[in-house]
């Protein structure tokens, strides 16, 4: 799916009142990765520390991120970005708190050989 059709659904699918601000839709992102983390915690205390989540606990973790990205798809069509300018936004923003330090900037240059030499 494209960023763009799924902005599209999420404009189809938005059922708040009009005049209640980004309230509802800050707080649902909140609600929405708290479940996440939830999911997370469940996985920790069945240890599986470090371990990446697997079966229906994935799935179920994978559900609420989509949640959550309904969720910021929302807040950033309110304030008139896409989500690709969204993810623009945050690629910029890191890579300049990644130039900031020796250890960033050997990441960015391994990572660049790498898509530049395809391995």
């Amino acid at each position: 799916m494209r960023a763009e059709d799924y902005e599209a659904f999420v404009r189809r699918t938005d059922m708040y009142v009009r005049d209640q601000g980004d309230a509802p839709y800050a707080l649902g992102l909140a609600s929405e990765a708290g479940e996440a983390a939830d999911l997370v915690k469940k996985a920790l205390r069945q240890g599986a520390f470090a371990k990446p989540l697997v079966g229906d606990l994935e799935h179920q973790f994978l559900l609420e991120l989509g949640d959550v990205l309904w969720y910021v798809t929302r807040l950033a069509q309110r304030h008139g970005a896409s989500l690709s300018q969204i993810m623009a936004l945050n690629v910029n923003k890191l890579a300049t708190r990644y130039e900031k330090t020796p250890e960033g900037r050997a990441l960015m240059a391994r990572k660049l050989i790498e898509e530049t030499t395809g391995g």
